[in-house]
């Protein structure tokens, strides 16, 4: 029941969250600059990975869920949608946003731990390299939502506005870092928890 009842929950948020990026890709795109696009691909990535990462832990794991895995989606989606939003029309929020995004990762990834740590759960991939990627993927997570975080807030001071391609390339990179540094993760839970 656990992983019927997450996963759809997931998939209607990832539904909301992309419905919101396709309205906002299709009202504004026939002004588009190569920045404007960074920032689609890289919201469309946050919205795929989300997806994947729920899709992965709800192969591998089952616990019963407390009121902070109902909170964990939405607030994901709300900063999704906050994101899609900010997509071709404000750099310096759409980096506010997407930290968000990467907040809720880390929220996530807390929730996980702590659920999946006790070992009474259905699987427990425990062996060192799960416990090494998990490692890696928050320090990836935590620092790109400082990265972000810290863009925005520099943004007008330091005149980023000027390299707005830069930053926002700087962001999708992160994002397939973090793709590049789950791969094995996530097949390695996937294949533990069937």
């Amino acid at each position: 029941m656990f992983a019927s009842a997450y996963l759809t929950l997931a998939s209607i948020i990832q539904g909301v969250a992309l419905a919101a990026l396709v309205q906002r890709v299709e009202g504004t795109y026939g002004s588009y600059d190569a920045t404007c696009w960074v920032m689609v691909a890289a919201t469309f990535l946050a919205i795929l990975v989300i997806w994947h990462e729920y899709l992965v832990m709800v192969i591998a794991y089952e616990w019963t869920p407390s009121l902070i895995d109902s909170v964990v989606p939405f607030v994901f989606v709300a900063a999704e949608v906050f994101t899609a939003h900010f997509v071709a029309h404000d750099v310096r929020n759409w980096l506010f946003a997407y930290s968000a995004i990467f907040a809720a990762g880390f929220m996530a990834w807390l929730v996980t731990w702590r659920q999946t740590a006790s070992g009474t759960k259905r699987t427990r991939p425990g062996d060192q390299h799960v416990v090494v990627f998990r490692r890696v993927r928050a320090a990836l997570v935590l620092g790109s939502c400082g990265l972000a975080l810290a863009a925005g807030l520099l943004y007008n001071v330091l005149g980023l506005y000027r390299v707005s391609l830069l930053l926002t390339g700087g962001i999708l990179v992160l994002g397939l870092l973090f793709v590049g540094a789950s791969i094995r993760f996530w097949d390695r839970v996937a294949s533990a928890g069937r």
